[in-house]
């Protein structure tokens, strides 16, 4: 229709620009995700700079340090491992699943620390 029914009014600017407030950011840790730094104008609610997403990094282990086994894995049933993550410290309890390469290099070590206990009982 064309009416105005409630007149615009102008609202003047803050002298000197936006009151900016950093958000601070969060570090990621192996199991929780973290967040950037981030920026808004407090007088007018407007985001300057947005917070992102960081994802978690999960853990790490360095193959040489190995995870200890604690209930070996079946054909049919899960096995229990564990290790301490290199990067936080913390110990870290996992299932894992039946692998051929992984029975092979066990049955080997088996019969590699048999055969050396007995030679070391033979040579003394």
């Amino acid at each position: 229709c064309g009416k105005i029914l409630i007149p615009q009014e102008t609202i003047p600017a803050v002298e000197g620009g936006h009151t900016i407030v950093v958000i601070p950011g969060e570090k990621a840790t192996c199991v929780k995700d973290g967040k950037t730094e981030g920026q808004y104008c407090s007088t007018c609610g407007l985001i300057i700079a947005e917070q992102k997403e960081i994802k978690a990094v999960g853990h790490h282990t360095v193959p040489s340090t190995g995870k200890k086994i604690i209930k070996r894995a079946g054909l049919f049933t899960r096995g229990t491992r564990e290790y301490v993550c290199t990067v936080c410290g913390e110990t870290v309890t996992e299932e894992y699943r039946f692998s051929i390469l992984t029975w092979i290099t066990d049955m080997f070590n088996r019969v590699f620390s048999f055969f050396a206990g007995t030679l070391d009982k033979v040579n003394s």
